[in-house]
């Protein structure tokens, strides 16, 4: 399950970072919790601590090669405008089919 949210996450964010060059003529404007059993509960803390020890592990990349650490962040703050270009522009889709008069039915000949 956690594996589909992750794929759901990444795909979503490369969607949104490619809409806005999808859509022609667009300028941009400017989990639920559930109880957890004993097997659950003890992978979720195996997993909580592989995940710090990662972290603790990125986390000193930038110490040892700040180059990296800068170009990595030049590159992630770029793909989050642009996602939130394509947010606004999804926005502005969703709010333009919701407002939209529905189409004239067909006239019978």
């Amino acid at each position: 399950m956690i594996r589909f949210a992750i794929k759901m996450t990444f795909w979503g964010f490369l969607g949104l970072i490619a809409l806005p060059s999808l859509v022609p003529g667009e300028t941009p404007a400017t989990e639920t919790s559930r109880p957890e059993t004993g097997a659950n509960l003890e992978t979720t803390v195996h997993a909580a601590r592989v995940a710090g020890a990662v972290a603790q592990e990125v986390g000193s990349i930038c110490s040892r090669q700040p180059a990296l650490c800068e170009s990595g962040r030049a590159l992630a703050d770029a793909a989050i405008a642009r996602a939130q270009e394509g947010l606004v522009v999804a926005s502005g889709l969703i709010s333009r089919a919701r407002t939209a008069e529905p189409a004239p039915e067909p006239a019978d000949v």
